[in-house]
């Protein structure tokens, strides 16, 4: 698949994860389209990661999680936007994401730790860009979690963790 300009995908991935008996099943991921990036943009952060990025470098991007005050929390979901100005991987397949092996062991459960939840697939950059700015990539995860109660029950509240990533891709050196 081959991005334009202004092209956003968004790859959500519901996780369903049974409280009640400890498993983890997960669904194929549903690819939207949009063609501007209007949506990523109005999406608030929680939690904000910016670097610059060379020509040449292999990028993988990474969904964490932290329950809130050392607490213990099931994640139920993680919802993803991925948006380059320009398509930095010259034509290979898009950004795909998988669970992280502790992510699969721990059943969804994230008690006392940041723990890595999804691991993209290997994102090359091999364009240099028309104009470097911490826009060039952008990356947004929707982390959807229920915390424990202090008596250890499962809350039935949903709650939202937006993490976000800004990437500045660096013009080649000559």
């Amino acid at each position: 698949m081959r991005w334009s300009k202004s092209l956003f995908v968004a790859l959500p991935l519901s996780l369903l994860l049974c409280a009640g008996t400890a498993t983890a099943g997960f669904k194929a991921p549903v690819v939207k389209e949009v063609q501007d990036r209007g949506e990523i943009d109005q999406i608030k952060c929680d939690d904000m990661t910016e670097a610059d990025v060379n020509v040449g470098d292999s990028l993988n991007f990474y969904v964490t999680f932290s329950a809130k005050n050392n607490a213990k929390a099931q994640v139920t979901g993680v919802r993803y936007w991925f948006w380059s100005d320009i398509d930095y991987n010259r034509g290979d397949p898009g950004i795909t994401f998988a669970a992280t092996k502790e992510f699969k062991d721990g059943d969804g459960i994230v008690q006392n730790q940041t723990l890595k939840l999804m691991r993209s697939s290997d994102y090359v950059i091999r364009e240099t860009p028309e104009k470097s700015s911490k826009e060039n990539i952008l990356v947004k995860y929707d982390v959807t979690f229920k915390p424990f109660n202090a008596d250890g029950t499962l809350s039935q509240q949903e709650e939202h963790f937006f993490q976000c990533g800004r990437y500045r891709v660096l013009p080649a050196k000559k």
